[in-house]
Order: structure tokens, then C-alpha cells, then sequence
């Protein structure tokens, strides 16, 4: 991860938020994910993910990919954002998943078990149907402002490939 620069200028901030975007739009992903963190720490964000992630593709039986940013700026509660793609060999995709449970799931790795099942507030993942308009939600200025956010690493680089629009 990288944390951007604070002294970008107007411009440059424009270019990166470019560069972003084209980067998020190289895959035809299948779930749009906003998690939300129980503090700024980005290593600690990174780890809840990875268990977050684990637990999903054992459950589920499926490989998943994704690219995202964590935004840890105070004028919104530090979150992540993730584009999701996923398969097996048996053609399901994440498409087919309970997505509630796996809100759930996001909720007690991170200790808000006071939220109500009805109204989880920790994560949104919904079905992507206009990829165009959540990689411009990622890519604003409210989550990407200068020295406030980072680059997710991306998970599954291989199946990432093999998905993407170029092949």
C-alpha cells in the first residue's frame, strides 16, 4: 500500500483519481463492498480482511479477487471500499453467495456485535449492475483525498489476469 502524498496538487490529485480509476475498471466485478473499520490502522484493516477473505473462500468453496482502497480520513469513518470477483470449477460465482451472511461475518471480526442484524452498518455489499458508477463512487474526492487513503493490495493477482477485460 501506498499512502498518497498531502502536498498533491489540484491536478495531480485529478491524475491519480484517473489512474485509479482505469486501474479499478480492468476487471468485470461482481460485488461492490464498503467495510467499515474499527479504527485508522491500515495494517490492522489489511489483517481483518485477510480473515474476513479466508473464512469466505473456505465457506463458500470459491477463489475471489479483488482491488479496492481504505480510506482513513475523519470527515467519514475509516472504511475500505472493494470491487469483488469470484468462480469455482463448478461455475459459481459471487453472484450465488449468501451476502448476508458474510455482512454478518464482517461484523464480528470486528466487535460490533451491538449493531442490529437489520441494520448493519459495518459493510454494504451489493451486486454489481453499473460498475461505471461504483468505481466513480470509489474514485471521488470524499475517499480519495490526498494523504488519506491507500491503496488495497490486491488479492488473487492470477485470477485477476485471467479475468481482465484485455483477454
Amino acid at each position: 500500500m501506498n499512502i498518497t502524498d498531502y502536498d498533491d496538487t489540484l491536478q495531480e490529485t485529478i491524475e491519480k483519481r484517473k489512474k485509479m480509476y482505469d486501474y479499478l475498471n480492468t476487471n468485470n466485478f461482481e460485488l461492490f463492498c464498503t467495510f467499515q473499520l474499527p479504527n485508522d490502522n491500515i495494517e490492522n484493516a489489511e489483517m481483518l480482511l485477510k480473515k474476513w477473505r479466508s473464512n469466505f473462500c473456505t465457506q463458500e468453496h470459491i477463489q475471489i479477487a479483488y482491488k479496492g482502497i481504505a480510506v482513513t480520513s475523519k470527515f467519514t469513518v475509516p472504511h475500505i471500499h472493494l470491487l469483488m470477483l469470484g468462480k469455482n470449477k463448478n461455475g459459481k460465482t459471487l453472484y450465488d453467495i449468501d451476502i448476508k451472511k458474510w455482512q454478518k461475518e464482517w461484523a464480528r471480526l470486528t466487535y460490533r456485535r451491538k449493531n442490529k442484524i437489520e441494520m448493519i452498518s459495518d459493510l454494504m455489499m451489493v451486486p454489481v449492475d453499473n460498475l461505471h458508477d461504483r468505481i466513480s463512487y470509489i474514485c471521488r474526492p470524499k475517499n480519495m483525498i490526498p494523504g488519506k487513503y491507500e491503496q488495497i493490495i490486491p488479492f488473487n493477482k492470477n485470477l485477476l489476469k485471467k479475468t481482465s477485460k484485455t483477454n
